[in-house]
């Protein structure tokens, strides 16, 4: 469900996301379990109840193998047997498998409605599990995937209160944490975020669980906000680890590896290492085209793919994937999504890296405004966003516009995320402003800083950018 937080490095706090309550849909499947959780069904429907429960598994098989589309499919014909037989912890556990399928398969639209009917059927019902992890997936769709962050919020009120009742300390607990870090790394909490990450690994270790396909999203997770603070190397660090457990749990071809081989990419890129990034951007998207078709992670794997490309030299290849990823945002998110405002302001960096300043402006000025919209002027996102606008100003041939964005940037940046991700190309993008207005010692100084920032975070394109910089002033 969760794609991780925005496009590009944004999607680094968009992305992965991805939740999936495998073992918990698993256990819906599962009639002994159901049998010992919940009252039975009477007897003129057991058998039927028994037969619903062995389809709805056959659908459980497709969701594990990622093929989340074939699951809905194989569950919406159980829906009218589900009614007529009115028997409550059915109606949970077919509508949290629904809903859960469709925010996969990227049918947010009608999850939550199903999600929402399955936390009250199995409230009604007794079904503890299915009622916590029915609030947990809303939390999420809620707060993260459709940008309501006030019902996401609401819904973590639900569901804290469902594992107090009935799971602490259980690997539920732990799926809580995840998207409890989730909302707060949405508000751009990266530190808080990252300690409910934690906290939910220190569960899953407890339990016996610290080698699971949540345990490796939480890793991604982790990393993902790890890029945000400007620790990138901590970060690769992290990533390689995530996919290192999957090893052994999933196949390479599953679409959990989609975001953290293609984050892991985007890292490389930024320390200078575009050839091994180039590598992993395109399993991710082999990976995505593969297993999940159009859809945001694949929108995903093709920015990063351009991104890769273009860090090798290869402008053109890199814009076409970069349209092709705008393409695929553009048809599987809503209007204002915050994948759509950031593969806007990556294309439109490419674009005026390239010459089409005038075009790229445009896009990244679309780009900040739909930032805006979602999380407002005092957010790190948005902040970064308009450091990008300053960048693309000076591309154009505007460098007094561009030194006045660049300082509000640096401004709010000192007060949002002062040692954040993009802190060294704001320097450098300032000393370069600085230098076209002919304010050369000042220009100095900022490149200087440049200079340093990325060297202490192994930043080696924007090392190198300021140390030539400062070397044509030394002439």
């Amino acid at each position: 469900m969760i794609v991780l937080e925005e496009g590009g490095r944004g999607v680094v706090a968009e992305a992965a996301g991805a939740v999936a309550r495998l073992p918990e849909i698993a256990r819906c499947a599962d009639r002994a379990y159901l049998a010992a959780a919940v009252a039975p069904p009477e007897p003129p429907i057991a058998a039927r109840v028994a037969e619903v429960r062995d389809q709805a598994g056959a659908a459980t098989a497709r969701f594990r193998a990622g093929d989340y589309r074939g699951a809905e499919a194989r569950l919406l014909p159980l829906i009218p047997d589900v009614a007529r037989l009115g028997y409550a912890p059915l109606e949970a556990e077919v509508y949290y498998q629904l809903g859960a399928a469709q925010s996969w398969a990227d049918n947010k639209q009608a999850a939550p409605s199903n999600l929402t009917r399955a936390f009250f059927a199995a409230r009604r019902s007794g079904h503890d599990e299915v009622a916590a992890t029915a609030a947990i997936d809303l939390v999420d769709l809620y707060g993260y995937e459709l940008l309501q962050m006030d019902l996401g919020k609401a819904w973590a009120e639900h569901a804290r209160a469902e594992i107090a009742h009935s799971a602490a300390g259980t690997r539920l607990e732990a799926e809580l944490m995840l998207v409890l870090g989730v909302l707060s790394g949405r508000q751009g909490l990266y530190p808080e975020a990252i300690a409910h990450y934690r906290k939910a690994l220190a569960i899953l270790h407890r339990l016996g669980e610290a080698r699971t396909p949540l345990a490796a999203r939480l890793l991604t997770h982790i990393g993902s906000d790890l890029d945000t603070l400007g620790r990138l190397p901590e970060a690769i660090a992290v990533y390689r680890q995530a996919l290192s457990l999957r090893e052994g749990v999933l196949a390479i071809s599953h679409p959990d590896n989609v975001n953290t081989l293609g984050l892991l990419a985007l890292d490389l890129v930024d320390l200078g290492a575009p050839g091994p990034a180039l590598h992993y951007a395109f399993a991710s998207m082999v990976v995505a085209h593969a297993s999940l078709g159009r859809h945001p992670k694949t929108a995903f794997a093709h920015e990063v793919f351009g991104a890769a490309l273009e860090a090798l030299g290869a402008g053109a290849a890199g814009r076409q994937e970069m349209e092709r990823a705008l393409e695929i945002f553009t048809a599987t998110r809503p209007p204002g999504h915050t994948n759509l405002a950031w593969i806007h302001v990556e294309l439109g960096l490419l674009l005026a890296r390239h010459g089409e300043a005038a075009l790229g402006l445009e896009h990244v000025r679309r780009g900040l405004e739909m930032h805006r919209r979602a999380f407002g002027d005092a957010h790190p996102t948005t902040v970064e966003s308009v450091h990008k606008l300053g960048t693309v100003l000076l591309a154009a041939g505007r460098p007094a516009e561009a030194l006045a964005t660049l300082d509000r940037a640096s401004v709010s940046m000192a007060t949002v995320n002062p040692d954040g991700y993009g802190t060294a190309e704001l320097l450098l993008a300032r000393g370069r402003a600085l230098l076209a207005l002919g304010r050369t010692a000042e220009a100095e100084e900022s490149l200087i800083a440049a200079r340093q920032t990325a060297a202490v975070r192994a930043l080696s394109p924007v090392a190198a950018a300021a140390d030539r910089e400062l070397r044509a002033i030394a002439r």
